[in-house]
């Protein structure tokens, strides 16, 4: 049997691999906190697509032959709306632009369907875009802090109300900050 590099339009079944592709995640490079096991490996990463994901990849055997790699994958925007909502917040994720190429970026974008800008912002390239703008000086202090600024909490106001807004890092699995999440909490409105 033999099997190439196959995508799929699907959520989470995100790819089978020929074995000579594998995943960096399959090699053994899986978040540090998960790991790698022996069969399968599992953590988060920035992956080919400019996107911030936790993946699992399994190794596919056929008759105790390796033959590829299947790998399932869930972005962190498919589960941003629920953050959101138990949160009663708003959530945007950046990548660091230092991370993913702007190709990778466009062609993730394309086929997830997300509504990223990537040259909006200097240092950060918004993955999917808030349920309204950004409250005024937070593109700012992001692109300061394209990798979050853990346990920094700011606040933000104008005539459309006041925010709270923490930049929390979502490191990949070496633990560089590849990307990062904005959780914006309105605490005050005229």
């Amino acid at each position: 049997v033999e099997i190439g590099d196959w995508r799929f339009p699907c959520s989470w079944l995100r790819r089978l691999a020929a074995h000579n592709r594998p995943f960096a995640v399959a090699e053994g490079h899986g978040d540090r906190g998960s790991g790698w096991h022996p069969g399968w490996s599992g953590g988060v990463e920035l992956g080919p697509l400019g996107t911030y994901a936790l993946r699992h990849v399994l190794p596919w055997r056929v008759d105790g032959k390796l033959i590829g790699y299947i790998e399932l994958a869930q972005e962190i925007e498919s589960f941003a709306g629920s953050i959101a909502e138990n949160l009663n917040a708003d959530i945007v994720t950046a990548v660091d632009k230092t991370a993913p190429s702007e190709a990778a970026f466009a062609a993730g974008k394309l086929e997830l369907g997300f509504s990223g800008f990537w040259n909006d912002h200097q240092r950060i390239a918004i993955q999917q875009a808030g349920r309204r703008p950004l409250p005024p000086g937070v593109a700012d202090y992001w692109n300061a802090h394209p990798g979050g600024d853990p346990g920094q909490v700011f606040t933000s106001a104008n005539e459309r109300g006041e925010w709270s807004i923490s930049l929390l890092p979502l490191p990949d699995y070496e633990g560089r900050p590849v990307a990062s999440m904005a959780v914006i909490r309105e605490v005050g409105s005229e």
